[in-house]
């Protein structure tokens, strides 16, 4: 796997993203581009054959930290059926989704991005109420 950004923090350093690309292509490498600096309305990674993309939604996307959040996204250009880590139970989807499909059930679970069942409870979606009234 390789993992780049687009625009590196904080020494704005800007890769070789096409060349970093073509080489991932023609190895078989998962590559991972970092786009939260530049932001999908100014650069779109998978134009230089990004597999995975990272945006911030804190930053350029919603603006200032007024939210919290990121997304991660695959676009399609990667073979998952050769990748060697994607687990059995995740292999019978289609090739294409197989590693969005881990990321999303297995890593977000296990590191905790996602609410636990215990987490689920209408008691704790209820707004509480004040004691002014």
């Amino acid at each position: 796997m390789v993992f780049v950004e687009t625009i590196a923090n904080p020494g704005t350093q800007i890769p070789d993203l096409q060349g970093i690309g073509d080489l991932c292509r023609e190895r078989g490498i998962v590559y991972v581009v970092d786009n939260t600096i530049t932001s999908p309305a100014l650069f779109r990674p998978k134009a230089v054959g990004a597999s995975l993309v990272v945006n911030s939604l804190t930053k350029t996307i919603a603006g200032h930290g007024a939210a919290l959040g990121g997304a991660v996204t695959d676009t399609g250009l990667f073979d998952w059926s050769a990748y060697p880590n994607i687990a059995d139970d995740y292999r019978r989807a289609p090739a294409k989704e197989q590693g969005l499909l881990q990321i999303r059930k297995k890593g977000l679970r296990d590191m905790g991005a996602s609410l636990s069942s215990e987490r689920r409870t209408p008691s704790r979606w209820a707004p509480r109420r004040s004691p002014c009234g």
